[in-house]
């Protein structure tokens, strides 16, 4: 007779990548320090998902995420389907600088920076536009 009390046998769940990142950063020896001593992971308590305020705000910390993580990757200013038309063109940034990018005449895409060589004023001003 079936009472439907079987076992049933599961295997384990696969550790999340989150998961396995966070371990890495708990497991961390060289855990950077900033000028004033304090140490990053002491801003950061990734078991209680909490962030010091002072990260917010930092120059010293806003200087290492620019060299250490945004000065390393690939950063998406707009999709080439926001410039449908030959002179369109958006604003962006680039990390900590400013571009204008724009659909040309024979259909590409280029970026370049929204200043001026000569007095290094700011060319665009409007978000986007043809």
């Amino acid at each position: 007779m079936d009472d439907g009390s079987a076992i049933v046998k599961s295997r384990p769940l696969p550790v999340q990548p989150r998961e396995l990142f966070e371990k890495k950063l708990l497991e961390r020896k060289k855990v950077p320090v900033l000028a004033d001593g304090v140490k990053l992971s002491d801003l950061i308590n990734i078991r209680e998902r909490e962030v010091s305020l002072r990260v917010l705000d930092d120059p010293e910390l806003h200087r290492l995420e620019m060299d250490k993580v945004w000065a390393r990757v690939w950063v998406p200013i707009c999709h080439e389907t926001d410039l449908p038309n030959v002179g369109d063109y958006q604003r962006g940034y680039i990390g900590e600088d400013h571009v204008i990018v724009t659909r040309a005449a024979d259909r590409s895409i280029n970026v370049m920076l929204n200043v001026c060589s000569h007095r290094a004023m700011e060319v665009c001003w409007s978000d986007e536009g043809n």
